[in-house]
Protein backbone atom coordinates (compact mmCIF):
# COMPACT_ATOMS: atom_id res chain seq x y z
CA UNK A 1 0.00 0.00 0.00
CA UNK A 2 2.50 2.38 0.86
CA UNK A 3 4.77 1.93 -2.29
CA UNK A 4 1.60 2.28 -4.62
CA UNK A 5 0.91 5.61 -2.74
CA UNK A 6 4.62 6.66 -3.42
CA UNK A 7 4.19 5.40 -7.08
CA UNK A 8 0.84 7.20 -7.16
CA UNK A 9 3.07 10.84 -5.67
CA UNK A 10 5.41 10.38 -8.00
CA UNK A 11 3.11 10.22 -10.91
CA UNK A 12 1.38 13.85 -9.92
CA UNK A 13 4.42 15.20 -9.25
CA UNK A 14 5.40 14.37 -12.78
CA UNK A 15 2.50 17.02 -14.26
CA UNK A 16 2.15 19.35 -10.92
CA UNK A 17 3.80 22.17 -12.21
CA UNK A 18 4.30 26.07 -11.09
CA UNK A 19 1.69 27.07 -12.89
CA UNK A 20 -0.82 24.30 -11.62
CA UNK A 21 0.09 25.15 -8.56
CA UNK A 22 -0.38 28.99 -8.88
CA UNK A 23 -4.05 27.72 -10.36
CA UNK A 24 -4.73 25.91 -7.15
CA UNK A 25 -3.76 29.10 -5.14
CA UNK A 26 -6.05 30.85 -6.71
CA UNK A 27 -8.95 28.54 -7.01
CA UNK A 28 -8.55 28.18 -3.11
CA UNK A 29 -8.14 31.72 -2.49
CA UNK A 30 -11.41 32.50 -4.35
CA UNK A 31 -13.53 29.92 -2.56
CA UNK A 32 -12.15 30.55 1.13
CA UNK A 33 -12.63 34.50 0.62
CA UNK A 34 -16.29 34.00 -0.90
CA UNK A 35 -16.66 31.69 2.10
CA UNK A 36 -15.54 34.30 4.91
CA UNK A 37 -15.62 37.71 3.41
CA UNK A 38 -19.22 38.20 5.20
CA UNK A 39 -17.97 37.66 8.51
CA UNK A 40 -15.31 40.65 8.31
CA UNK A 41 -16.59 44.61 8.94
CA UNK A 42 -15.58 44.72 5.80
CA UNK A 43 -14.01 42.32 3.04
CA UNK A 44 -12.95 43.29 -0.81
CA UNK A 45 -10.56 40.52 -0.97
CA UNK A 46 -10.32 37.89 -3.13
CA UNK A 47 -7.25 36.74 -1.75
CA UNK A 48 -7.52 35.56 1.34
CA UNK A 49 -4.99 32.31 1.88
CA UNK A 50 -7.24 29.45 3.85
CA UNK A 51 -4.46 28.59 6.25
CA UNK A 52 -4.94 32.28 8.20
CA UNK A 53 -6.37 32.29 11.88
CA UNK A 54 -8.82 35.12 12.29
CA UNK A 55 -10.28 36.41 16.11
CA UNK A 56 -13.30 38.49 16.12
CA UNK A 57 -13.45 38.93 11.87
CA UNK A 58 -16.36 41.44 12.80
CA UNK A 59 -13.32 44.21 13.71
CA UNK A 60 -11.61 43.66 10.98
CA UNK A 61 -11.26 45.52 7.44
CA UNK A 62 -9.66 44.58 4.22
CA UNK A 63 -9.67 46.36 1.43
CA UNK A 64 -9.31 45.46 -2.55
CA UNK A 65 -6.80 42.89 -3.38
CA UNK A 66 -5.37 42.88 0.07
CA UNK A 67 -3.45 39.26 0.44
CA UNK A 68 -3.12 37.76 3.61
CA UNK A 69 -0.72 34.79 3.41
CA UNK A 70 -1.24 31.02 4.98
CA UNK A 71 -0.47 30.27 8.35
CA UNK A 72 -0.72 33.92 10.08
CA UNK A 73 -2.52 35.17 13.17
CA UNK A 74 -5.12 38.49 13.19
CA UNK A 75 -6.50 38.75 16.26
CA UNK A 76 -9.07 41.30 17.63
CA UNK A 77 -9.43 40.78 21.16
CA UNK A 78 -12.47 41.97 22.48
CA UNK A 79 -12.45 40.65 25.75
CA UNK A 80 -9.52 38.78 27.94
CA UNK A 81 -10.27 38.11 31.34
CA UNK A 82 -12.40 40.57 32.67
CA UNK A 83 -11.54 43.26 30.40
CA UNK A 84 -13.28 44.78 27.52
CA UNK A 85 -11.84 46.45 24.42
CA UNK A 86 -13.31 47.72 20.51
CA UNK A 87 -10.45 46.48 18.73
CA UNK A 88 -10.26 47.72 14.98
CA UNK A 89 -7.76 45.99 12.97
CA UNK A 90 -7.69 47.62 9.15
CA UNK A 91 -5.88 46.55 6.17
CA UNK A 92 -5.29 49.06 3.05
CA UNK A 93 -5.72 48.39 -0.43
CA UNK A 94 -2.68 46.23 -1.94
CA UNK A 95 -1.35 45.65 1.27
CA UNK A 96 0.65 42.10 1.60
CA UNK A 97 0.89 40.51 4.70
CA UNK A 98 2.76 37.23 4.28
CA UNK A 99 3.21 33.77 6.37
CA UNK A 100 3.76 32.95 9.95
CA UNK A 101 3.12 36.52 11.07
CA UNK A 102 0.94 37.60 14.12
CA UNK A 103 -1.57 40.89 14.41
CA UNK A 104 -2.87 41.22 17.77
CA UNK A 105 -4.99 44.31 18.74
CA UNK A 106 -6.72 45.52 21.55
CA UNK A 107 -7.32 49.10 20.48
CA UNK A 108 -6.42 50.23 16.82
CA UNK A 109 -3.71 48.79 14.18
CA UNK A 110 -3.75 50.61 10.95
CA UNK A 111 -1.60 49.05 7.55
CA UNK A 112 -1.68 51.34 4.96
CA UNK A 113 -1.84 50.97 1.06
CA UNK A 114 0.84 48.76 -0.79
CA UNK A 115 2.38 48.33 2.30
CA UNK A 116 4.12 44.66 2.63
CA UNK A 117 4.81 42.98 5.80
CA UNK A 118 7.09 40.11 5.48
CA UNK A 119 7.22 36.70 7.63
CA UNK A 120 7.32 36.21 10.88
CA UNK A 121 6.59 39.99 11.91
CA UNK A 122 4.83 40.34 15.43
CA UNK A 123 2.54 43.79 15.28
CA UNK A 124 0.99 44.42 18.84
CA UNK A 125 -0.52 47.29 20.64
CA UNK A 126 -0.74 45.29 23.98
CA UNK A 127 1.18 43.36 26.31
CA UNK A 128 1.01 40.96 29.00
CA UNK A 129 0.87 42.74 32.41
CA UNK A 130 3.72 45.25 33.06
CA UNK A 131 6.86 45.48 35.03
CA UNK A 132 5.85 45.90 38.70
CA UNK A 133 5.58 42.97 41.11
CA UNK A 134 2.06 42.85 41.59
CA UNK A 135 1.29 41.57 38.14
CA UNK A 136 5.08 39.79 38.34
CA UNK A 137 3.94 37.49 40.68
CA UNK A 138 0.72 36.30 38.65
CA UNK A 139 1.15 33.64 35.60
CA UNK A 140 1.47 35.20 32.52
CA UNK A 141 -1.54 33.81 31.22
CA UNK A 142 -3.53 35.72 34.43
CA UNK A 143 -1.81 39.02 34.06
CA UNK A 144 -4.18 42.03 32.56
CA UNK A 145 -3.20 43.54 28.98
CA UNK A 146 -1.96 46.63 28.96
CA UNK A 147 -1.08 49.25 25.76
CA UNK A 148 0.50 52.12 25.43
CA UNK A 149 -1.71 53.55 22.05
CA UNK A 150 -2.79 52.54 18.58
CA UNK A 151 -0.27 51.54 15.43
CA UNK A 152 -0.29 53.02 12.52
CA UNK A 153 2.03 51.93 9.74
CA UNK A 154 1.52 54.41 6.73
CA UNK A 155 1.04 53.68 3.01
CA UNK A 156 4.01 52.20 0.94
CA UNK A 157 6.13 50.78 3.89
CA UNK A 158 8.67 47.98 3.53
CA UNK A 159 9.02 46.06 6.81
CA UNK A 160 11.66 42.95 6.59
CA UNK A 161 11.35 39.83 7.85
CA UNK A 162 11.58 38.94 11.69
CA UNK A 163 10.41 42.47 12.87
CA UNK A 164 8.34 43.45 16.16
CA UNK A 165 6.30 46.62 16.05
CA UNK A 166 4.76 47.26 19.21
CA UNK A 167 2.00 50.29 20.85
CA UNK A 168 1.92 53.77 20.54
CA UNK A 169 3.56 54.00 17.30
CA UNK A 170 3.47 55.47 13.61
CA UNK A 171 5.73 54.39 11.08
CA UNK A 172 5.97 56.88 8.17
CA UNK A 173 5.48 56.11 4.23
CA UNK A 174 7.52 55.09 2.39
CA UNK A 175 9.57 53.72 5.01
CA UNK A 176 11.76 50.89 5.22
CA UNK A 177 12.68 48.37 8.14
CA UNK A 178 15.00 46.25 8.26
CA UNK A 179 15.17 42.22 8.90
CA UNK A 180 14.58 41.53 13.43
CA UNK A 181 14.24 44.99 14.13
CA UNK A 182 11.81 46.16 17.21
CA UNK A 183 10.27 49.20 16.42
CA UNK A 184 9.06 51.20 20.02
CA UNK A 185 9.17 54.49 19.01
CA UNK A 186 7.52 56.89 15.68
CA UNK A 187 9.58 56.58 12.57
CA UNK A 188 9.31 59.46 9.95
CA UNK A 189 8.71 58.98 6.07
CA UNK A 190 11.15 58.30 3.97
CA UNK A 191 13.34 56.72 6.59
CA UNK A 192 15.43 53.47 6.66
CA UNK A 193 15.49 51.26 9.90
CA UNK A 194 17.43 48.60 11.55
CA UNK A 195 17.90 47.35 15.06
CA UNK A 196 16.99 46.10 18.43
CA UNK A 197 15.90 48.93 19.72
CA UNK A 198 15.40 50.57 15.88
CA UNK A 199 17.64 52.84 14.58
CA UNK A 200 16.86 55.33 11.74
CA UNK A 201 20.29 54.88 9.65
CA UNK A 202 19.17 56.95 6.24
CA UNK A 203 16.06 58.96 5.68
CA UNK A 204 15.55 59.53 1.46
CA UNK A 205 14.97 63.42 1.00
Amino acid sequence: MRRTLYFIGILCGLFYTNKINYIFQRISCLFYSGLVKRRFKRCESNRLFPTFNVVNPHCIEIGNQVEIKPLCRIEAICSYRGQEFSPLIILSDNSVVNAYCHIGCVYSVYIGKYTTIAERTLITDHTHGIPIKEEMMLPPRHRPLHSKGNIVIEDFVSVGEGVVILGGVTIGHHSIIGANAVITKDIPPYSVVIGNPAKVIKTVL
